[in-house]
């Protein structure tokens, strides 16, 4: 299992980018609009550490930013197959 990201529902991506760049030292890695919902979706990593990165997730709507909040989203892993974790993780519960 890989660890690939963090996500983060934001709700000013002009302020969490002046934080996570300005501040804390952080680079764009990748940029792009979403595509179930109008938003933006920006990959952050520390210079020469893109194995770990931030995912700022900015929904242009007000009712989406409402709705989904300003928090925690996910946090996500790389496997080779989803089975045998996900039964992995259930024996443990």
């Amino acid at each position: 299992m890989k660890y690939l990201h963090t996500a983060v529902r934001v709700s000013d991506l002009d302020a969490a980018l002046d934080f996570y760049c300005g501040a804390m030292g952080m680079e764009v890695v990748k940029r792009f609009k979403g595509h179930q919902r109008p938003c933006d979706i920006v990959f952050l990593a520390m210079p020469g550490d893109e194995d770990a990165q931030i995912e700022l997730v900015y929904y242009h709507n007000a009712e989406d930013r409402e709705k989904y909040g300003s928090f925690f989203s996910h946090v996500a892993y790389q496997v080779e197959t989803i089975s045998e974790p996900c039964k992995e993780l259930m024996d443990k519960v």
